[in-house]
């Protein structure tokens, strides 16, 4: 092969290997939420590409972690498991942080989990952990200050 054809064949995979993998990015963002004086450690999906992504393709989610959605504006939001294998749980959040509803996520179910009430947050868990702390509809999460 010649020079300049190994060099296009290295850029072409170089450039393949990144847009692959760009559709496995994880939220570079963490913090940390309380819920029942329980702390969670979470990544923040803010843009389209995070929300859109979430937790796919994640073999193991520890108990104390999960991921945050964060919307631009109060509205319905919906969501499904594709490519998701952890049993999840939902809670719908408004922007007072107030979790209006708590919905099980089925593993790689397409079918939509939509919120009933316009929210402002949507957080992902390990199914079964807010029943554990004792987590219902009315309670409230507790962001860090000044998280928007």
């Amino acid at each position: 092969m010649k020079s300049k054809q190994k060099y296009h064949i290295v850029n072409l995979f170089i450039i393949s290997f990144i847009i692959f993998f760009s559709n496995f990015s994880y939220s570079s963002e963490k913090i940390d939420l309380i819920i029942k004086n329980n702390i969670f450690h979470v990544e923040v999906a803010r843009v389209y590409s995070e929300r859109q992504n979430g937790l796919m393709n994640r073999k193991y989610l520890p108990e104390n972690e999960g991921m945050l959605f964060v919307f631009e504006y109060m509205r319905h939001a919906s969501f499904w498991m594709k490519n998701t294998q952890i049993k999840l749980d939902i809670a719908f959040i408004d922007k007072d942080g107030i979790i209006t509803e708590i919905k099980t996520m089925k593993p790689y179910s397409l079918k939509s989990v939509r919120s009933t009430y316009k929210i402002l947050y949507a957080l992902e868990l390990n199914k079964g952990i807010l029943i554990k702390i004792g987590a219902i509809e009315g309670d409230k999460v507790i962001f860090p200050k000044g998280f928007k």
